[in-house]
């Protein structure tokens, strides 16, 4: 996908158009095994579709399942359902406003672990990048309220490089 699609970014259809089947199969099916390459692939395709093209009916569907509890509960899906969901803010931010709060979920549950809080803040970036400021500023008072508690009650170096990062990010 890399090889063809960084040369022409038009080719994300074909991948699009012949990969999209077996991966609904896959997800329907529930098949634990390829379900983190099914989001990894796809990621990669969202993140090399053309400028401008939006998410189109197929991705736009597949999302709300996407921030569903279960999927976060395995820690094979993490990495690559993270990456899933910055590609697409990244590609169309604007749609995704009505799934904020989901996001959001989503970003609590994964700051809550230690071995998640990369994936939290990287999250939490691209909302703050991607995402029309209006959207998601009335909600930035929780979010410096769990970022603040998990400080005061569970802060490691790593944690506070992180929260370091996206205060400097937001300011």
């Amino acid at each position: 996908i890399r090889a063809v699609c960084s040369k022409d970014s038009a080719h994300t259809s074909a991948f699009e158009h012949f990969l999209f089947p077996p991966f609904q199969t896959i997800l329907q099916l529930d098949v634990v095994e390829f379900t983190p390459y099914v989001f990894q692939l796809l990621a990669q395709i969202l993140e090399f579709r053309p400028e401008g093209a939006g998410l189109g009916d197929g991705y736009t569907s597949l999302f709300p399942p996407l921030l569903t509890p279960t999927l976060w509960e395995r820690k094979s899906n993490v990495p690559a359902l993270s990456r899933l969901i910055v590609a697409y803010l990244g590609k169309g931010a604007k749609d995704l406003v009505p799934h904020l709060m989901g996001m959001l979920g989503v970003f609590q549950k994964l700051v809550s672990s230690k071995a998640n809080e990369l994936f939290a803040f990287d999250l939490l970036r691209a909302i703050v990048m991607y995402m029309p400021q209006e959207a998601f500023m009335p909600r930035m008072k929780d979010i410096f309220q769990i970022l603040l508690m998990k400080l005061q009650h569970g802060k490691t170096p790593k944690f506070v490089g992180l929260v370091a990062h996206f205060f400097a990010l937001f300011v």
